[in-house]
C-alpha cells in the first residue's frame, strides 16, 4: 500500500506540483483502474479534488503512439467532468530516456489545454 505521505512526495518532488498544503488533506489512490473498455492505468491518484493523476508503469518497451491520445482523453474527460485543475499523465519505465523524446512528440502533437503534464519517470524514482 502506498501511503499518503509517500503520494505527496513523490507529486512534490518527483512531479513538481505547487499546490498548496491543505490540498493534500485529501488523497485518494486506486489501483489497476480501468479508464475505458481498452486501457487500464495502474494508478488513479486524486489530490484534494484538484489534481487527477494517471499512472501507467510500461513494464517493457510499449509502442505509445495509439495509447497516449486515448489516455491523454480519457483524462481531460474525467478532469472536467469531475471539475478538477489539472491531469497529470506519469509513465513509470525502468529508462524512460527510451521512450521520452517519442512519447514527448506524440504529446505535443495532441490538442490539449495547458492544465494537462505529461511525465517520465525511473522506475527507481517511484513512491520512494
Amino acid at each position: 500500500m502506498i501511503t499518503n505521505e509517500a503520494i505527496k512526495a513523490f507529486t512534490r518532488e518527483i512531479l513538481g506540483c505547487e499546490c498548496p498544503e491543505e490540498v493534500f488533506d485529501k488523497i485518494v489512490c486506486e489501483d489497476d483502474v480501468q479508464i475505458d473498455s481498452e486501457f487500464t492505468v495502474s494508478y488513479r491518484i486524486n489530490i484534494g479534488d484538484r489534481l487527477l493523476i494517471y499512472i501507467l508503469i510500461l513494464e517493457q518497451r510499449r509502442e505509445l503512439g495509439s495509447e497516449l491520445p486515448k489516455l491523454i482523453e480519457a483524462g481531460e474527460k474525467e478532469r472536467n467532468d469531475r471539475g478538477f485543475n489539472r491531469f497529470r499523465l506519469v509513465l513509470v519505465s525502468e529508462n524512460p530516456d527510451v521512450i521520452k523524446d517519442n512519447a514527448h512528440k506524440l504529446f505535443e502533437q495532441l490538442e490539449k489545454d495547458e492544465k494537462i503534464h505529461l511525465h517520465n519517470v525511473r522506475r527507481n524514482d517511484f513512491f520512494q
